[in-house]
């Protein structure tokens, strides 16, 4: 569905790039490589062609592509484009308002035989230029404001009304730049988008269900914008991601957002639970290719406030950053492969309104907490990662689908009420060892923890009664089996061990 929409994004704003024009374009030559663009995923294209002083009029222009496995069709009902020659470019005058039709056949066990639902694109004040020679074209748009809305739904012959379906989104002013060439086989397309403010609305309800229950999801993301390049191999499936990526598929991209906000409610016999969250700046990063698949997020001033249903209040928590990271190979290979994962809450504060109930006496020291995980190590991948047959053998249980190679811990933090656990190692892993860790590749190495205001945090539980002194005691002899006293007060060391016997080791002393 990815593919799909990058299609279609191109037919309702022509997805585009810049560079200085190499010879002129004419109208027909413009057409010619968005028509073969279309093709190349999927779509069927069908226009009524018309010449007229140079321009090339185009009428009924129409885009279909079937949906994977029979369950349902896209169509655009674009209407009339004219293409106009501009000096050494080309213009093209793109309708106010088209539909877009989704029809779904799922099938499944789906009780639902058969959705259709009609979408209208809207655009205003729109202009695009295409400049360059054939095979290496530079689009240049903009929109006043652009928008996406559910005009109708109809499921097995039903028309449902807006009480139980809307959806609107819209966006503005937007400007963009893309570029595409052909080259050695691949659609080198490579794009930068300024969205302005983006805002949402949906809401739903199920007819079937008792009346006054439903949901309700709107917001707003400002400043948007939007960096990619993609590298598209010609003649190549466009729903068939193993053989793009086996034909040299590179796909990379950023988006980034200077503030953000939403609104939900959910209401259930009427009864009704409403939040609301919100962030400062933001940045999202993605890439996939042969070689792996990446994933960045990196959000500041994140605040989150929900009501459940039947409280009289808000909870609420905040956080000054929340950041994630994810690396992994998507095909097979026969040497080993990177990967990674992160996680970062950082600041994480809890409203008053929280901490009364947890911890009424305050007897827990309420500085922000924070969490922080780097992880990386190499993994032998076994199975492509996008191959529906390969994924289909391991479901087996008689397929393995790879092995792990390494382990390392680069970075563990995790500070609350008072303590803080920090911690750092790194293991590789025996694969043909399968015995000593009952069935799992056997590991060697080791993992150092420091551990502040254990003992502390122990004491004030108690005194709050989250933990009785029988627990209290077990939590200390459990410290003392595997820490040992550290170089400041209330802190303690810990060395985790395996060695290539499979023993492991607290601090030297065997506990396996």
């Amino acid at each position: 569905m990815l593919v799909s929409k990058q299609g279609l994004a191109l037919a309702a704003c022509a997805l585009t790039v810049a560079h200085p024009a190499l010879a002129d374009i004419t109208p027909d030559q413009v057409w010619h490589d968005l028509e073969t663009y279309f093709q190349s995923f999927g779509y069927e294209v069908r226009a009524t062609e018309s010449r007229t002083s140079g321009a090339l009029r185009l009428s009924d222009v129409a885009l279909r592509m079937a949906l994977p496995e029979g369950e349902g069709e896209i169509r655009a009902q674009i209407g009339e484009m004219l293409l106009a020659p501009a000096g050494d470019a080309v213009t093209i005058s793109l309708p106010a308002r088209f539909p877009l039709v989704m029809t779904l056949t799922p099938t499944g066990e789906d009780e639902i035989e058969t959705v259709d639902m009609t979408y209208e694109v809207a655009l205003g004040d729109p202009e695009m230029t295409v400049s360059g020679a054939p095979d290496d074209t530079t689009w240049d748009y903009s929109f006043a404001t652009m928008g996406l809305s559910l005009s109708e739904l109809i499921v097995d012959g039903d028309v449902l009304g807006q009480d139980a379906a809307r959806f609107a989104v819209a966006a503005g002013p937007v400007a963009g730049r893309s570029r595409m060439e052909l080259v050695d086989g691949l659609r080198d397309i490579a794009q930068t988008v300024r969205f302005g403010d983006v805002t949402f609305d949906l809401s739903g309800s199920d007819p079937g269900a008792d009346p006054g229950t439903g949901g309700t999801f709107a917001g707003a993301v400002g400043g948007l914008t939007a960096e990619n390049r993609t590298r598209l191999p010609q003649g190549t499936p466009s729903d068939d991601m193993a053989a793009l990526l086996n034909a040299g598929f590179d796909a990379s991209g950023t988006l980034a957002w200077t503030d953000s906000q939403i609104v939900f409610a959910v209401t259930e016999a009427r009864d009704e639970a409403t939040g609301r969250t919100s962030s400062g700046a933001g940045t999202m990063d993605f890439a996939m290719s042969p070689d792996g698949m990446t994933y960045d997020l990196d959000v500041s001033g994140v605040e989150i406030e929900v009501t459940p249903q039947g409280m009289p209040f808000p909870l609420a928590a905040g956080m000054d950053r929340i950041a994630m990271n994810l690396g992994a190979p998507v095909s097979a290979a026969q040497a080993p492969q990177d990967i990674a994962l992160g996680l970062t809450l950082g600041g994480v504060s809890l409203s008053e309104a929280i901490w009364g109930m947890i911890d009424p006496q305050a007897m827990l020291p309420r500085d922000p907490a924070t969490i922080v995980l780097d992880m990386t190590g190499k993994v032998t991948p076994y199975t492509d990662l996008f191959d529906p047959e390969a994924l289909a053998k391991l479901e087996t249980g008689n397929v393995r689908p790879g092995e792990i190679n390494a382990l390392t811990l680069n970075s563990l933090t995790a500070e609350a009420a008072g303590a803080r656990l920090t911690g750092e190692g790194a293991f590789t892993f025996d694969n043909t060892d399968l015995d000593s860790f009952d069935g799992l590749p056997a590991p060697e190495g080791e993992v150092n923890l420091r551990l502040v205001g254990a003992n502390a945090l122990i004491d004030k539980l108690m005194a709050l009664g989250a933990v009785d002194q029988a627990q209290a005691m077990g939590a200390r002899m459990m410290l003392g089996m595997f820490a040992v006293p550290g170089d400041a007060e209330d802190s303690l060391t810990s060395t985790i061990r395996v060695n290539k016997r499979g023993q492991i080791l607290a601090n030297g002393q065997r506990i396996k």
